[in-house]
């Protein structure tokens, strides 16, 4: 597959993903903020539309009102604010959507070792000779795997000595 092909494929679906988070985020983080009496759908999916017409600031928004009540929105908020939220929202979920893109990209660069074939990466993540990683696994104070296998499935008795 064409590797520009595959990362388009992987925003969009990254892309897609992030946005159905967004959306259940939006319903709740701006629940309080504002009410549209005519509203269909959720807010995030139609910018613009949270209140229009005769708008009224109020200390606490309450929902499900008459469709002849004018929209409501949180007092020291405006439709401007949360054009600014909205923003910040498709903002994050574009930068998500990259970063998750190119994560596992990024885990290849920083797995690749060195053209010089005398580094190998330890299990710390820290570059060391060969000679260096040699000497490390011969020195390893574990027991052999063998021998753990049969010292805990395989019990026997320990034989006393007879005394005569």
């Amino acid at each position: 597959m064409n590797p520009i092909l595959k990362i388009v494929a992987k925003f969009t679906v990254w892309m897609v993903v992030i946005t159905i988070m967004c959306t259940v985020g939006w319903g709740v983080c701006s629940d309080g903020l504002y009410d549209c009496t005519d509203s269909s759908g959720p807010g995030y999916c139609q910018p613009g539309n949270w209140v229009h017409g005769d708008v009224v600031a109020v200390q606490q928004v309450v929902h499900n009102r008459s469709m002849s009540d004018p929209d409501t929105i949180k007092e020291g908020w405006s439709v401007g604010r949360l054009w600014c939220l909205w923003f910040s929202f498709v903002a994050t979920s574009v930068i998500a959507s990259i970063v998750f893109t190119f994560m596992p990209r990024i885990s290849e660069w920083r797995r690749r070792i060195p053209n010089d074939d005398r580094f190998v990466r330890s299990n710390a993540g820290t570059h060391a000779t060969k000679e260096e990683a040699n000497k490390a696994s011969h020195h390893n104070p574990l027991p052999a795997p063998s021998l753990i296998f049969q010292r805990s499935h395989n019990p026997q008795p320990e034989s006393k000595p007879r005394s005569r």
